[in-house]
């Protein structure tokens, strides 16, 4: 038997005993969700009356190995009778507890991650709770704050999304274990391979913007306006060329590296676009037939592995992480998703950044309140950028307008022969156009044709509609220039991980501020100890903690 279900100890999978049968049992996994199992148990089940929502343990089994655990959250029974059963991973385990309030001054962040873990064990039965296992993020100290959020959402949003890497669940002799990898150690020896087990394939990235060759181009030099190119440090020649071109021929792009003045700097930038920067938002979304159970030298597929991905006709070869499974356990078909990291979208950066600074903003005086203030500035300009990059109307809209507005007059009465003639030929120039200043060229023609006929008939109001099509085209095409788009986009990141380590800074210094809080208070401690030693009356109060130079002024009077 190649899958097993088993609820509460029992196995309640076996397609050769009627008892034993599940109807459409269907599981999906995703890294770093708890992922789901489905099925539905007709009335004559041996185990129909024994789902229990929320208390039952459901496991399932590839071979010996366990896929997947969880437990029943959604029982149904439609008008026949049949159990419809739907579970969710035990990554959801940790939506059962929550975290008290504490505040962490400086704690280890492996620390902190199993002090969540604990808190989370003491409030959940035995069979719901985790032992920490592997954690191969870097360890470091971090501020941290709990207010009663649940489990779940302290480890997404204080753990993955400001530390990144996945969270692994596995269960060894009977205990849960979770583990925090900073890149997931697995590999896999099977490929998925066109020709050899790929049986379809859909991916989120256009193909056809992918380069073999790349011409990079930094600022432009100094008193030119061309950019800088890698000839200088490439025996002569402004081309980089990657290890595909054997395979897939030349395929050549020029990108925009904005910021680069060094063609040493630009080089390497070029040979990292080659090789990962232009997969860097790539999905690939397949069905791969598993080679193991054809030839046991194969391991079977798992949730995290690095796979290699290699097909010709779509110009891949590439390892890519497996970052998604869904699994037909009734007829074995599986469908993998590869693919890398999703990147954070802009909103999403600046809802950590805002968020995380809230805690800082009770700590900090006005100088650091005015760098955030700053930092949402300069965020919002960020966004406002994108917009207007991405708010530009499509060349498809102009070129619709222009046809309706060719057919507006050919449809009118008494047009002349020769003007017809004229609209045919531009009604076929319009097909073969595609960018804005063509478009906006052929109204320009048309608006003069119109107002050559002026003696004909009236078209002042048809030779207005192309000249306003024109200008609406000629405005677009300004705006959507591709090298400026891609320049800006470039900027865009650099000025993102600028933020970023920006605020990194305001952490520590934070962090420092409270450091020397304590210590201002150790100091009047000892104050307080020597005045009661001193049998004298002292008195003592702070003058003033200036915070760009760090220090504590005292003033002391004796009584």
């Amino acid at each position: 038997m190649i899958y097993r279900v088993i609820m509460d100890g029992n196995d309640i999978l076996n397609y050769q005993e009627k008892p034993f049968i599940l109807i459409n049992p269907s599981l999906s996994m995703e890294l770093n969700t708890a992922g789901s199992f489905e099925f539905t148990m007709p009335p004559a089940h041996a185990f129909y009356d024994a789902v229990k929502a929320l208390a039952s343990t459901v496991e399932v089994y590839e071979d010996e190995t366990l896929l997947w655990f969880g437990r029943p959250v959604e029982v149904g029974i439609d008008f026949f009778k049949q159990k419809t059963v739907y579970c969710e991973g035990g990554l959801a385990f940790f939506n059962d507890s929550v975290q008290r309030p504490h505040e962490y001054d400086s704690i280890s962040l492996h620390t902190f991650f199993r002090t969540v873990i604990d808190n989370h064990n003491e409030q959940v039965g035995q069979d719901r709770q985790f032992t920490v296992g592997v954690i191969t993020i870097p360890d470091k100290a971090v501020y941290r704050k709990l207010n009663y959020e649940a489990t779940f959402d302290v480890l997404k949003k204080q753990c993955l999304n400001a530390e990144g890497g996945y969270l692994f669940l596995r269960r060894e002799n009977g205990v849960n274990y979770i583990d925090w990898f900073k890149e997931m150690p697995y590999d896999s020896n099977q490929p998925v391979e066109f020709g050899l087990n790929l049986l379809d394939m859909r991916s989120s990235f256009d193909g056809s913007s992918i380069a073999t060759c790349v011409i990079p181009l930094g600022d432009n030099v100094e008193g030119t306006d061309f950019p800088l190119t890698v000839e200088s440090v490439n025996d002569g020649s402004d081309l980089i060329e990657s290890e595909a071109v054997a395979d897939y021929g030349y395929i050549t792009k020029a990108v925009s590296f904005s910021g680069v003045k060094k063609p040493e700097t630009l080089y390497e930038d070029g040979e990292e676009y080659l090789a990962s920067t232009q997969f860097d938002n790539l999905t690939i979304e397949c069905t791969a037939a598993e080679l193991h159970w054809q030839n046991g030298n194969y391991g079977l597929y798992r949730l995290g592995q690095k796979i290699h991905c290699r097909s010709v006709p779509h110009l891949l070869d590439r390892y890519f992480d497996l970052q998604k499974i869904s699994l037909r356990l009734d007829t074995a078909e599986k469908r993998i998703t590869l693919g890398t990291m999703k990147k954070p979208a802009l909103s999403e950066i600046t809802k950590e950044i805002s968020e995380s600074s809230q805690d800082i903003d009770s700590k900090i005086d006005d100088v650091v309140k005015g760098e955030l203030g700053d930092i949402d500035g300069r965020l919002q300009d960020i966004e406002t950028t994108v917009d207007d990059i991405t708010d530009v109307p499509d060349p498809d809209d102009f070129k619709r307008e222009l046809e309706e507005l060719l057919d507006d007059l050919e449809s009118t009465d008494d047009l002349p022969v020769e003007l017809q003639d004229d609209l045919e030929d531009y009604r076929q120039r319009l097909e073969d156009v595609e960018t804005y200043e063509d478009i906006s060229g052929i109204a320009d023609d048309l608006q003069d044709t119109l107002d050559s006929y002026g003696d004909s008939g009236d078209y002042s109001g048809y030779s207005q509609r192309a000249g306003d099509i024109s200008s609406g085209a000629g405005s677009s095409s300004g705006s959507v220039n591709l090298t400026e788009i891609k320049a800006s986009i470039n900027k865009l990141e650099k000025g993102l991980k600028e933020l970023e380590m920006r605020v990194d800074n305001l952490r520590d210094y934070n962090e420092l501020m409270l450091m020397w809080e304590k210590e201002v208070e150790t100091r009047l401690k000892e104050l307080e100890d020597l005045k009661e030693s001193l049998g004298c009356g002292w008195d003592h109060q702070i003058n003033g903690f200036t915070e760009k130079t760090g220090t504590v002024n005292f003033v002391t009077e004796v009584g």
